[in-house]
């Protein structure tokens, strides 16, 4: 192609693109060439498929709700004064009329009971001889703690189920007729 016929279908091609942006006819005159381009809107197309149209907007997205601020967790343990309940003893019974449960020995029972786990306590030396006088006491609690603490139970002073028939056994294994 020469200049002058690649200059005629750029001009030509200009005109298309700005008819079609502007809508109806326009002319455009070529310098240098004899002939004037007239531009005009193509015909409609017509559609027979059944699919509904495409629509020419995108609709605006909605935005996602934000979620409501959390507090961050905190890296401390909140302080107790009273040790949580034993995670591996078996739950507790239905409180008794007394507000007590009696599965579970703590200080200040009193007792048969109590007087026997004392024994066995006495027996395995966490408690002196002497000791087993039927009062959970602190003596008593002190003992508990430490032989919860010796046998990897968990130390809360109380003597629930768990703790109970490990003490029976470790007392039946240093003397097997108790």
């Amino acid at each position: 192609m020469t200049n002058h016929t690649t200059l005629i279908a750029s001009a030509v091609l200009l005109a298309l693109a700005g008819a079609a942006c502007t809508g109806g006819s326009d002319s455009v005159e070529v310098p240098g060439a004899d002939t004037t381009v007239v531009v005009t809107d193509p015909p409609a197309p017509t559609t027979t498929s059944t699919e509904p149209p495409v629509p020419t907007e995108l609709p605006t997205p909605t935005p996602a709700p934000t979620p409501p601020p959390t507090e961050a967790p905190t890296t401390e343990a909140p302080e107790t004064t009273e040790a949580a309940p034993p995670a591996t003893e078996a739950a507790p019974a239905p409180e008794t009329t007394e507000g007590r449960n009696p599965d579970f020995l703590r200080q200040g029972d009193e007792g048969p009971r109590v007087g026997l786990i004392q024994f066995k306590l006495v027996a395995l030396d966490y408690l002196p001889p002497g000791g087993d006088t039927g009062v959970f006491d602190g003596a008593t609690n002190s003992a508990v703690l430490a032989f919860q603490g010796d046998y990897g139970l968990i130390v809360d002073g109380i003597i629930g189920p768990e703790t109970e028939r490990a003490i029976s056994a470790a007392a039946e294994s240093i003397n097997p007729e108790q």
